[in-house]
């Protein structure tokens, strides 16, 4: 018989770290599949490939973030708490985990969801309705919550070492945990989460993104991560940078398609203007760069390259209250 190939969805975290070690337990060819987005924060993707070396698990990625995007915009199963959209999020994955493993000439996906883990897309409920949505039923193992798994493959479940399937459910990592000690799997992230779809700051700032624009901008969507945010207008904003690597990612994100500002003789951040600026707004958003900059004076120079050209401007910094009302 030819040796079973499974691809297993992983995230890097507990769950799918252990989902991937009984795979490979089991002794089957195993693939990892990383579903990436631009709604992660960075130590996902970071966490993903240091753990899957460990495992000497080999590690595909593929972004998901248009596909996200359209979710969070019009969600056909609705919002969680903030914008996610978890339900469409998981048959999105789903569906790509299933495009994978039909190019690969796999045989199943392997999840390491567990029933009851989380309250709107791991109740079992949803789990039946994710994977008739996704068109993956019969296919999946959930070796965490076998009771959950929607197996029919006969060359499958012939050779599965039921020993190696756990029937776990509920929030608490107990039984994870202890797996991962028999295992001796010690380095794995902690189970904070990693979507900012659920962070109210972050969707906040989304929320203003789609008044705005609408149109999916994998530019501004990470510009959303970084710095602080303002609303000149309803067609303006700046993002001002907090520290060092802020002003780094947000220069480099900016390149020469927006607006960008920074202090000319002191230390401060670097800022980056979208939308139209006239002069109102410009000047407003000289003095909230001015604001932040280490110089404690009257006035600050500032400047602001354009399409036009690089100028330079005195401005006063501005009011903290007036700051206070204009921030995202």
């Amino acid at each position: 018989m030819s040796k079973i190939k499974a691809v297993v969805l992983f995230s890097g975290g507990l769950d799918s770290i252990l989902a991937a070690k009984i795979a490979l337990l089991q002794g089957w060819e195993v693939k990892g599949l990383f579903l990436d987005s631009v709604f992660y924060q960075e130590k996902v993707r970071k966490d993903a490939y240091k753990v899957a070396g460990i495992l000497g698990l080999s590690l595909e990625i593929i972004d998901i973030s248009l596909p996200q995007y359209e979710a969070v915009k019009n969600p056909r199963f609705g919002w969680g708490r903030n914008l996610n959209p978890c339900l469409d999020c998981r048959i999105i994955m789903f569906r790509k985990a299933k495009q994978y493993l039909e190019k690969e000439k796999g045989d199943i996906l392997v999840s390491g969801e567990v029933v009851g883990e989380r309250p709107f897309s791991q109740r079992r409920q949803s789990m039946r309705q994710i994977e008739k949505a996704a068109g993956i039923e019969g296919i999946l193992l959930r070796p965490l919550s076998h009771s959950c798994s929607s197996l029919s493959l006969e060359k499958v479940k012939s050779s599965l070492n039921r020993e190696l399937l756990f029937d776990i459910r509920g929030r608490s990592r107990s039984k994870q945990m202890e797996l991962a000690k028999k295992w001796a799997i010690f380095n794995y992230p902690s189970p904070a989460g990693g979507c900012l779809l659920t962070d109210a700051q972050f969707c906040r700032r989304l929320k203003d993104y789609l008044a705005r624009y609408f149109d999916f901008d994998i530019n501004i969507l990470k510009l959303l991560k970084l710095g602080r945010h303002f609303s000149l207008s309803s067609e303006t904003k700046l993002i001002v940078g907090r520290h060092k690597e802020d002003n780094a990612a947000i220069k480099e994100l900016a390149r020469d398609t927006y607006l960008q500002f920074f202090p000319l003789s002191c230390r401060g951040p670097f800022a980056v203007g979208i939308g139209r600026f006239e002069e109102g707004n410009l000047h407003l958003a000289l003095r909230i760069v001015a604001r932040y900059t280490d110089k404690e004076a009257v006035s600050v120079e500032v400047v602001v390259v354009r399409p036009q050209g690089r100028f330079s401007y005195r401005v006063s910094p501005l009011e903290d209250e007036v700051i206070c009302r204009l921030r995202i």
